[in-house]
C-alpha cells in the first residue's frame, strides 16, 4: 500500500494523479461523483483515495450522508459543525439548543446530535433551567 510507495512517487500513478487533479478542480466532490465522472470502479477509487489521504495530499470530511474530498491546500475546506457549535456556545454562554440551531441555520436534530457528542467528549456541559437545557463550553477546548 502507501508504505511501499515513496512520498515523491505518489502522483506518478496516472490514475491517482487524475483523481488528485479532479479533486483540486472540484473541491468538495463526493465519492459517487468522483466514481461516475472519472468512470472508475468502487474499489479502485477507494484504494487511490486512501493512498492520497495517507500521503496527506487530500482530506476527507463527512458531510451529511456523503464523504467529500478536498486538497490539503484548498482554502475552502469547511469548518466542522462541532467547531462552530463550540465557538457559538463560548460566545453565547447559556444558549439553549433551539437558539443554537437558529444561530447556525441547522436543524434541531443535527444540533442535538453534535451537542450530545460534545457533552460525551467533555467539551460542553449543560445546566437544566426549568424546561430549557442551557449549554456552556469547557474552558480548555
Amino acid at each position: 500500500m502507501c508504505s511501499r510507495i515513496g512520498p515523491d512517487a505518489i502522483l506518478d500513478h496516472p490514475m491517482r494523479e487524475q483523481i488528485y487533479k479532479y479533486i483540486i478542480a472540484h473541491p468538495g466532490v463526493n465519492f459517487s461523483q468522483l466514481m461516475n465522472d472519472l468512470d472508475l470502479k468502487n474499489g479502485v477509487l477507494a484504494y487511490h483515495l486512501k493512498t492520497l489521504e495517507k500521503a496527506d495530499l487530500i482530506k476527507s470530511l463527512r458531510q451529511g450522508a456523503y464523504r467529500v474530498y478536498y486538497s490539503r491546500t484548498a482554502r475552502d475546506i469547511p469548518e466542522p459543525l462541532s467547531s462552530k457549535i463550540i465557538y457559538t456556545i463560548k460566545t453565547n454562554p447559556g444558549v439553549y439548543q433551539g437558539q443554537l440551531a437558529q444561530m447556525l441555520s441547522e436543524s434541531r436534530q443535527v444540533v442535538n446530535y453534535h451537542v450530545n457528542q460534545l457533552i460525551r467528549e467533555g467539551k460542553v456541559w449543560y445546566r437544566i433551567d426549568g424546561r430549557r437545557i442551557l449549554l456552556f463550553a469547557r474552558f480548555n477546548v
